[in-house]
């Protein structure tokens, strides 16, 4: 019998050889085998019986060092903090409100994917409608106004219906509907979004509001902009030619600073995150104050894909819940992103500072029309 100390030994060194992948005569050290007629000894029982535990304990083994070669992997460039480049990664639903500062928190972002967007499509509304679907609202400058479907991971469209007489703007979706309102009008237009793709005009609306800009659906509300500095909540449209009430209006604001032009909107976790016309950010509001919680810098975004001088400006935000994953796409861009946000790890009134220089909006935009 051999003694503990060299049943231990055996042990530690089946270990290393399952480990290191090793077959052959070693994995069966200190076995004895009857040579006269080839058959085992009497001794084999036990033999067995020690082997099979050996190789077990060896294959536990192999699954510790798996276990620490993971982890150390999602460890790689880290600190303990999880930051990585001088950023932290996060998840869209997480660090939500401002930081622990007070100030809003600034992000950057990375660039997971890009699918095919159509270079033709004058982007006023985005969001997903369903199952890898997205629904999308363009404005009247390459023909009518349209609303159309499209599956988000190739771009290809699926369903289209133009709208007439109005330049489209926002939509929001409630359920299986989408809601489209309309620009310098208090025009709004309902559609039936079917499982496949399909689309159905069910209805029209109006607004107690002059302009319609961005619009997103929170809580049974509709949260709408008008080139203001204002986010009103309106009545969602139950009916056809419903007439929407406006239950409350809120000032957007940045410290003591008024935010003007925020375009379209988009529900994430409970806040909202607004496009700011002709500036490559993101503001995400609070939407029971109005007040910017964060900054989302996407500058160079437009510019990682070419598109031949033809597109404009950032506009379209769709968040697909179910992956936890943000679009983002523009006014005739040629692709949609899909982007990782990346908090910066320096929460500074200096590095506030140079983002809002980036995402700040002017205080008018008289090309437009608003002075």
């Amino acid at each position: 019998m051999p003694s503990e100390a060299e049943s231990e030994e055996r042990e530690r060194l089946m270990a290393r050889d399952v480990a290191r992948g090793r077959r052959g005569n070693g994995a069966m050290r200190g076995t004895k085998r009857d040579e006269g007629d080839g058959s085992r000894s009497s001794g084999e029982s036990s033999t067995s019986g020690r082997a099979s535990r050996e190789i077990a304990r060896a294959i536990a083994g192999v699954a510790v060092i798996a276990c620490a070669i993971t982890f150390a992997r999602t460890m790689v460039g880290r600190d303990a903090s999880g930051r990585r480049g001088g950023r932290t990664r996060v998840a869209l639903g997480a660090a939500s409100g401002r930081s622990a500062s007070g100030r809003p928190r600034v992000f950057g972002y990375d660039i997971v994917r890009t699918t095919a967007h159509d270079p033709d499509a004058f982007t006023q509304g985005l969001t997903f409608c369903g199952d890898g679907m997205l629904c999308e609202s363009t404005g009247a400058t390459r023909g009518k106004s349209t609303v159309r479907v499209t599956e988000a991971a190739s771009g290809e469209l699926l369903a289209r219906e133009e709208i007439d007489d109005v330049f489209a703007e926002g939509l929001a979706r409630s359920g299986s509907d989408v809601h489209v309102i309309s620009w310098k009008s208090n025009r709004g237009f309902s559609y039936e979004v079917g499982a496949e793709g399909t689309l159905r005009k069910t209805g029209t609306f109006t607004t107690p509001l002059s302009d319609g800009w961005g619009a997103a659906e929170l809580g049974g509300e509709l949260y709408v902009t008008d080139g203001s500095d204002k986010l009103h909540v309106l009545t969602l449209p139950r009916k056809d030619g419903d007439v929407l009430e406006l239950k409350r209006s809120m000032t957007i604001t940045d410290g003591d600073r008024p935010v003007r032009f925020a375009n379209e909107l988009e529900t994430v976790g409970g806040e909202l995150y607004a496009n700011i016309l002709e500036r490559p950010c993101l503001a995400r509001i609070d939407p029971s104050t109005g007040v910017v919680t964060a900054w989302i810098n996407l500058k160079g975004l437009k510019e990682s894909q070419p598109n031949n001088g033809r597109g404009d400006v950032m506009n379209g935000i769709a968040y697909d819940e179910a992956n936890d994953a943000l679009h983002v796409t523009g006014k005739l861009w040629p692709a949609t992103f899909e982007v990782k946000l990346l908090e910066s790890a320096v929460d500074s009134a200096e590095n506030l500072r140079a983002t809002r220089a980036i995402c700040w909006p002017p205080s008018s935009l008289p090309q437009y029309g608003y002075p």
